[in-house]
Protein backbone atom coordinates (compact mmCIF):
# COMPACT_ATOMS: atom_id res chain seq x y z
CA UNK A 1 0.00 0.00 0.00
CA UNK A 2 1.23 3.49 -0.85
CA UNK A 3 -0.50 5.04 2.15
CA UNK A 4 -2.57 7.19 -0.20
CA UNK A 5 -6.33 7.32 -0.29
CA UNK A 6 -7.94 8.35 -3.55
CA UNK A 7 -11.14 10.35 -3.30
CA UNK A 8 -12.48 10.13 -6.87
CA UNK A 9 -15.65 12.13 -6.20
CA UNK A 10 -13.58 15.05 -5.01
CA UNK A 11 -10.73 14.65 -7.51
CA UNK A 12 -7.98 14.43 -4.93
CA UNK A 13 -5.60 12.12 -3.15
CA UNK A 14 -5.09 12.35 0.62
CA UNK A 15 -1.76 11.26 2.04
CA UNK A 16 -1.76 10.39 5.76
CA UNK A 17 1.22 12.58 6.67
CA UNK A 18 -0.30 15.47 4.77
CA UNK A 19 -3.19 15.62 7.21
CA UNK A 20 -0.75 16.76 9.87
CA UNK A 21 0.35 19.66 7.68
CA UNK A 22 -3.04 21.30 7.26
CA UNK A 23 -1.84 24.60 8.64
CA UNK A 24 0.32 25.10 5.56
CA UNK A 25 -2.82 25.34 3.42
CA UNK A 26 -4.79 27.57 5.77
CA UNK A 27 -4.79 31.29 5.06
CA UNK A 28 -3.93 33.50 8.02
CA UNK A 29 -6.82 35.63 9.21
CA UNK A 30 -6.35 39.37 8.68
CA UNK A 31 -7.75 40.01 12.15
CA UNK A 32 -8.18 37.61 15.05
CA UNK A 33 -11.46 35.72 14.88
CA UNK A 34 -13.67 35.85 17.93
CA UNK A 35 -15.46 32.57 18.48
CA UNK A 36 -18.78 32.57 20.28
CA UNK A 37 -20.77 29.82 21.92
CA UNK A 38 -23.37 28.42 19.53
CA UNK A 39 -26.31 29.50 21.67
CA UNK A 40 -25.13 33.11 21.71
CA UNK A 41 -25.65 33.47 17.95
CA UNK A 42 -28.64 35.43 16.71
CA UNK A 43 -31.37 33.51 14.88
CA UNK A 44 -30.08 34.91 11.56
CA UNK A 45 -26.49 33.88 12.34
CA UNK A 46 -27.67 30.37 13.26
CA UNK A 47 -29.66 30.16 10.04
CA UNK A 48 -26.57 31.27 8.09
CA UNK A 49 -24.44 28.69 9.89
CA UNK A 50 -26.81 25.80 9.19
CA UNK A 51 -27.31 26.93 5.58
CA UNK A 52 -23.53 26.95 5.13
CA UNK A 53 -23.11 23.50 6.66
CA UNK A 54 -25.79 22.14 4.35
CA UNK A 55 -24.11 23.88 1.41
CA UNK A 56 -20.81 22.17 2.30
CA UNK A 57 -22.65 18.84 2.50
CA UNK A 58 -24.54 19.14 -0.80
CA UNK A 59 -22.18 21.14 -3.00
CA UNK A 60 -19.67 19.26 -5.15
CA UNK A 61 -16.03 20.32 -5.02
CA UNK A 62 -15.63 22.03 -8.42
CA UNK A 63 -18.86 24.03 -8.21
CA UNK A 64 -18.15 24.89 -4.57
CA UNK A 65 -14.75 26.32 -5.50
CA UNK A 66 -16.35 28.29 -8.32
CA UNK A 67 -19.04 29.73 -6.05
CA UNK A 68 -17.18 30.17 -2.76
CA UNK A 69 -13.47 30.40 -3.51
CA UNK A 70 -10.30 28.39 -3.11
CA UNK A 71 -10.84 27.42 0.54
CA UNK A 72 -14.09 25.60 -0.19
CA UNK A 73 -14.10 21.91 0.65
CA UNK A 74 -17.15 19.65 0.79
CA UNK A 75 -18.19 18.48 4.25
CA UNK A 76 -17.38 14.85 3.45
CA UNK A 77 -13.80 15.88 2.62
CA UNK A 78 -13.36 16.63 6.32
CA UNK A 79 -14.99 13.36 7.35
CA UNK A 80 -12.59 11.48 5.08
CA UNK A 81 -9.56 13.53 6.15
CA UNK A 82 -10.28 12.75 9.79
CA UNK A 83 -10.86 9.06 9.02
CA UNK A 84 -7.58 8.85 7.09
CA UNK A 85 -5.68 10.25 10.07
CA UNK A 86 -7.38 7.82 12.45
CA UNK A 87 -6.96 4.71 10.30
CA UNK A 88 -3.37 5.26 9.19
CA UNK A 89 -1.57 1.91 9.08
CA UNK A 90 1.18 3.32 11.34
CA UNK A 91 -1.37 4.19 14.00
CA UNK A 92 -3.79 6.98 14.73
CA UNK A 93 -2.13 10.18 13.51
CA UNK A 94 -4.66 12.59 15.02
CA UNK A 95 -5.26 11.23 18.51
CA UNK A 96 -3.46 9.56 21.42
CA UNK A 97 -0.27 11.51 21.11
CA UNK A 98 1.40 14.90 21.08
CA UNK A 99 -0.20 15.78 17.73
CA UNK A 100 -3.77 15.79 19.07
CA UNK A 101 -4.04 19.53 19.68
CA UNK A 102 -2.13 20.73 16.62
CA UNK A 103 -3.92 18.27 14.31
CA UNK A 104 -7.37 19.34 15.47
CA UNK A 105 -6.50 23.04 15.53
CA UNK A 106 -5.29 22.90 11.93
CA UNK A 107 -8.26 20.71 10.98
CA UNK A 108 -10.72 23.23 12.45
CA UNK A 109 -8.95 26.15 10.75
CA UNK A 110 -9.32 24.44 7.39
CA UNK A 111 -12.98 23.65 8.15
CA UNK A 112 -13.56 27.23 9.25
CA UNK A 113 -12.00 28.55 6.04
CA UNK A 114 -14.39 26.47 3.94
CA UNK A 115 -17.34 27.61 6.04
CA UNK A 116 -16.35 31.29 5.98
CA UNK A 117 -16.15 31.30 2.19
CA UNK A 118 -19.85 30.49 2.09
CA UNK A 119 -20.77 32.83 4.94
CA UNK A 120 -19.01 35.75 3.24
CA UNK A 121 -20.68 35.02 -0.09
CA UNK A 122 -24.16 35.09 1.47
CA UNK A 123 -23.36 38.30 3.37
CA UNK A 124 -23.49 36.80 6.84
CA UNK A 125 -22.32 38.74 9.87
CA UNK A 126 -20.97 35.48 11.32
CA UNK A 127 -17.20 35.72 11.00
CA UNK A 128 -15.87 32.75 12.95
CA UNK A 129 -16.72 29.13 13.58
CA UNK A 130 -18.80 28.99 16.77
CA UNK A 131 -17.98 26.55 19.55
CA UNK A 132 -20.13 24.38 21.79
CA UNK A 133 -19.72 24.71 25.56
CA UNK A 134 -20.60 21.10 26.44
CA UNK A 135 -20.51 21.89 30.16
CA UNK A 136 -23.81 23.75 29.75
CA UNK A 137 -25.51 20.52 28.64
CA UNK A 138 -23.75 18.23 31.15
CA UNK A 139 -25.58 16.79 34.15
CA UNK A 140 -24.29 19.70 36.24
CA UNK A 141 -24.90 22.32 33.54
CA UNK A 142 -27.56 24.99 33.45
CA UNK A 143 -29.40 23.41 30.49
CA UNK A 144 -29.50 19.84 31.80
CA UNK A 145 -32.94 20.35 33.33
CA UNK A 146 -34.05 22.16 30.14
CA UNK A 147 -33.04 19.93 27.21
CA UNK A 148 -35.08 22.09 24.83
CA UNK A 149 -32.33 24.72 25.28
CA UNK A 150 -29.47 22.30 24.62
CA UNK A 151 -27.59 21.90 21.36
CA UNK A 152 -29.31 18.55 20.77
CA UNK A 153 -32.74 20.15 20.45
CA UNK A 154 -34.94 21.26 17.57
CA UNK A 155 -33.39 24.74 17.81
CA UNK A 156 -29.91 23.48 16.97
CA UNK A 157 -28.77 20.02 15.84
CA UNK A 158 -31.93 18.05 16.59
CA UNK A 159 -32.41 15.33 19.20
CA UNK A 160 -29.36 13.20 19.98
CA UNK A 161 -31.35 9.97 20.25
CA UNK A 162 -32.97 10.34 16.85
CA UNK A 163 -36.42 9.16 15.89
CA UNK A 164 -36.88 5.42 16.52
CA UNK A 165 -39.66 5.11 13.94
CA UNK A 166 -37.33 6.64 11.30
CA UNK A 167 -34.34 4.38 11.93
CA UNK A 168 -33.05 6.77 14.61
CA UNK A 169 -32.52 9.54 12.06
CA UNK A 170 -32.63 13.12 13.28
CA UNK A 171 -36.02 14.34 12.08
CA UNK A 172 -36.22 17.74 13.75
CA UNK A 173 -34.24 20.95 13.68
CA UNK A 174 -32.03 22.48 11.00
CA UNK A 175 -29.91 19.32 10.69
CA UNK A 176 -32.87 16.98 10.14
CA UNK A 177 -32.30 14.23 7.59
CA UNK A 178 -28.57 15.02 7.34
CA UNK A 179 -27.25 12.31 5.01
CA UNK A 180 -24.49 10.12 6.41
CA UNK A 181 -21.95 8.95 3.88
Amino acid sequence: STGEYELPLMGMVVRPLAVLLLACAVAKAATPRVRRELRSLSRLERDDLFFSLWEMKRRAFPKGRELYGSEFQPYDYFVIKHAVAVTDSRGDQGHFGPCFMSFHRAFLLEFEGALLGILRKIGSSLDALPYWDASLDADTGEYFAHPELGVFSAEFFGGYTGNASAGFAVTEGPMRWWPVG
